[in-house]
């Protein structure tokens, strides 16, 4: 008796240990510690772990990484078989991708769902957009914020701009989501108050600039009398495009690494 329920408690403490490292991986995931994810993902082990070291992978885009590891394992499942379409998709090999999304029956829905998304996107970049649509038709635009995104984009280029618009909306009327996918929809849907809560969201300077040269905060920089775009302007690069600035920095005629002998200040040019 004793045995047994010293077999249980280390059973209970060994499933608490890795649920607890799991609970660590996902969490470094959602920061984008992709080494720290995949560290406690490994110590957490199973499918689940294995999920979030592809996943860290997939948002690093260390697709090659990806198919190795996935190489490695050997595994079979719906998880296992939409990452490597995934790598396979994002390394120039759509065919590929496309042919094992085919022959997979997905059994668990949000990996059909994404297998679906991931299917449309094929299909976007070979030019069939009429394709794309009639994959997402058939299987709904799902509510998750980044598939109405992707959704979105379908329906943009199939023609569908009012479909497109109402599906921006959706998204923009949420303000605590993922910059990631609140900029792309603020920018596609073009109004100010959107505009203005994606440069506030955003957190990556070129997300910032995304946003800000849809409101127009772009900047032209003309350097003065013997001199150079980079000897007055230099110092503040940094900071323009740390404000998701879009600067257009002028070589004047005559300096630089411009032609012509003399400055024209614009009059000559």
């Amino acid at each position: 008796m004793k045995v047994r329920l010293i077999v249980a408690l280390a059973c209970a403490v060994a499933f608490s240990a890795a649920a607890g490292e799991l609970e660590v991986a996902r969490e470094a995931l959602r920061d984008g510690l992709w080494a720290v994810a995949r560290t406690h993902a490994e110590r957490a082990g199973g499918d689940e772990g294995r999920f979030v070291i592809l996943e860290s992978y997939a948002r690093e885009e260390r697709w090659d990484e990806l198919l190795t590891q996935l190489d490695a394992w050997d595994a079979d499942g719906d998880g296992y078989v939409y990452y490597r379409a995934l790598a396979l998709a994002e390394t120039g090999k759509g065919d590929a991708a496309d042919e094992l999304l085919r022959r997979t029956a997905f059994a668990d829905a949000a990996y059909a769902a994404l297998q679906a998304r991931l299917r449309a996107r094929l299909a976007m970049d070979a030019g069939d957009s009429a394709a794309a649509l009639k994959i997402l038709k058939e299987t709904g635009f799902g509510s998750a914020d980044d598939a109405k995104l992707d959704a979105a984009r379908v329906l943009e280029a199939a023609g569908d701009r009012k479909g497109a618009e109402a599906l921006w909306r959706e998204i923009v009327a949420q303000t605590n989501l993922d910059a990631r996918i609140y900029v792309p929809a603020a920018v596609n849907l073009g109004e100010e108050a959107p505009l203005r809560t994606a440069y506030r969201l955003a957190r990556s300077a070129d997300l910032r600039r995304l946003a800000a040269l849809r409101l127009g905060r772009v900047l032209i920089a003309a350097h003065g009398w013997r001199s150079h775009w980079f000897r007055d302007f230099g110092a503040s690069f940094d900071f323009y495009r740390a404000q998701g600035c879009s600067v257009l920095y002028i070589e004047q005629r005559g300096q630089g690494e411009s032609g012509g002998d003399f400055i024209g200040f614009g009059l000559t040019e």
